[in-house]
């Protein structure tokens, strides 16, 4: 059963760049604009979870991931293990900003290490591989369609590990964030490879795959990159923002977009297209979203103009995210 629902990854795996906070932001701002939206935190670090729900509440669903009633991903997760077609009517969603949350739960690790081999056994054509290697795409169809959503956002974690490769997989596009710096243009380098590599090798393992799994695509389009935490002065912005952004649109046409249009013409956007809106340093209420687990501009502190940027800008970023994905 697949689902209707367009699933979207902020994807880096550089650390620092504002992956979860675009992610929160983003989708709220969908939210605003009538779309019903699944959050899906498949990061074992389980940041999203951790912005978005309140300490003690998220300590009481680890506790109880391991019971039948439990809430979080890796709960439902568990259910594969006993039942190879399980069903989600009962499992308990939680409300968040006008969103749809599955919590995050460091047990995610447990899944992740069994991916690394069902990656082998796929490509040695073994059952067992394309059943494991399809459990979470299967979870998140299940779930979009039992909320009839319209988005679906994943977050992950910052590495390229074999969970990332999935999601990514996946998904029906993904968004790269970017600081303004040299180290954010370097991880360009190597995530244009690696999403490339992954490609490759995911459509050899799809030819050898039977129809009777629900399988990752492997079509990712590439939405965009996000420039975030640039410096705002007086004068204008800050001259070496300036000068990274450019060398960060070089790589990511060199590295991204050509080498994936190589393989795919329709996974890449145009390179005029590929630049989304920028996101500046917020500064303080950056803080103050993560402690209150609301999006910037429904703060309660933080001055009004700059919360009104912060709302205009996200609501920038998803209407293009919308006309692309």
């Amino acid at each position: 059963m697949g689902t209707n629902a367009k699933k979207i990854v902020v994807f880096n795996h550089k650390g620092g760049v504002g992956k979860t906070t675009l992610t929160m932001n983003i989708a709220v701002s969908l939210t605003d604009m009538g779309k019903r939206v699944l959050l899906v935190d498949a990061d074992p670090q389980c940041n999203l979870t951790a912005y978005l729900i309140e300490g003690n509440v998220f300590d009481q669903l680890l506790d109880k991931s391991e019971l039948p009633t439990g809430r979080t991903i890796w709960s439902a997760l568990r259910r594969f293990e006993k039942n190879t077609n399980p069903t989600f009517d009962d499992f308990q969603l939680l409300e968040t900003n006008g969103c749809t949350l599955v919590p995050g739960d460091l047990r995610m690790t447990g899944f992740e290490s069994q991916l690394d081999k069902a990656w082998f056994d796929c490509q040695n054509r073994r059952m067992s591989g394309f059943d494991v290697s399809s459990r979470l795409n299967r979870l998140i169809n299940q779930l979009s369609t039992q909320l009839d959503a319209d988005y679906v956002f994943i977050d992950t974690g910052p590495n390229v590990g074999p969970l990332n490769r999935l999601i990514i997989l996946d998904c029906d596009g993904y968004i790269v964030p970017v600081a303004c710096d040299l180290f954010s243009k370097m991880a360009i380098v190597t995530l244009g490879a690696t999403i490339c590599e992954w490609l490759e090798a995911w459509h050899s393992i799809l030819a050898l795959a039977p129809d009777k799994f629900e399988l990752p695509r492997g079509l990712p389009h590439f939405l965009g990159y996000v420039p975030q935490n640039y410096r705002i002065y007086s004068h204008g912005t800050a001259q070496v923002d300036v000068s990274f952004l450019a060398q960060i649109e070089q790589a990511v046409y060199s590295h991204i977009i050509h080498p994936i249009r190589d393989i795919d013409a329709d996974l890449t956007v145009s390179e005029k297209a590929a630049k989304l809106p920028s996101v500046r340093d917020f500064g303080v209420l950056i803080g103050y979203s993560q402690a209150e687990g609301l999006p910037l501009w429904k703060l309660k502190d933080g001055e009004t103009p700059v919360k009104e940027e912060a709302k205009e800008v996200f609501q920038k970023i998803a209407k293009e995210v919308l006309k692309r994905v």
